[in-house]
């Protein structure tokens, strides 16, 4: 999701865990924030400005500026509940639903506002509203508020995993039972005799690929 949602453009995985801070950048020289990489900082034009602001333009824009990039056209907007309420509270958004509608009464509901996006640029919306906890115990959102990213259909990249220091040096060794389970999770188990005591250690070390990189763009709206 961090490789989803690029805050400021940055391309790349930050893991902070047990003191450690480890960052993987998948965009070192830039060449992908350059291209594929729009923050709106005009205060009129930002999302969260409902009367002045104008997102099915910039969506439009960026379908554009993503094709002429990449020579592919996104077919999927992924965003979170938040970023959609943008859209659907934007007057213009509004006003051309109520034009197409030929009422002035006209109910703006979600699916209304997600129908209409979808037909006017030909793609599929996707609302990612999903949390998870950290190791504190806090509620976190998967997708952040203010993102937007364009991809194209199908598998973006696939999952690699490395290997891990028990499997490199217990697996030949006599003192640990070493299994490989879920592809590349490492479960090793030591005995010790005296006193007697059983030590059971799961690590993985796994990242990402992002083969499809060059076909998404990803905007940052408020």
């Amino acid at each position: 999701m961090q490789l989803l949602s690029p805050v400021g453009g940055e391309m790349g995985i930050s893991i902070e865990a047990n003191g450690a801070n480890y960052i993987y950048n998948y965009d070192p020289d830039g060449s992908w924030k350059a291209d594929h990489y729009l923050q709106i900082t005009t205060d009129e034009d930002k999302w969260s400005a409902a009367d002045t602001c104008d997102p099915l333009q910039d969506l439009e824009d960026a379908l554009d500026a993503q094709e002429a990039a990449g020579g592919n056209r996104p077919e999927i907007v992924l965003m979170n509940k938040t970023t959609f309420n943008y859209i659907k509270n934007a007057q213009k958004v509004r006003d051309s639903i109520i034009s197409q509608n030929l009422i002035a009464t006209a109910n703006i509901t979600t699916a209304r506002v997600k129908s209409f996006i979808e037909e006017e640029l030909n793609v599929t919306i996707v609302i990612y509203n999903k949390q998870y906890k950290t190791e504190d115990g806090t509620a976190q959102q998967f997708y952040p508020d203010n993102m937007v990213m364009l991809l194209p259909e199908g598998a973006l990249g696939s999952t690699w995993y490395g290997t891990t220091p028990e499997e490199r040096t217990l697996m030949a060794s006599n003192t640990a039972n070493v299994s490989i389970v879920n592809t590349g999770v490492a479960v090793a188990v030591t005995v010790t005799e005296d006193p007697v005591n059983t030590k059971t250690t799961v690590s993985e070390i796994v990242l990402p690929s992002f083969e499809w990189m060059e076909e998404c763009y990803a905007m940052e709206v408020a």
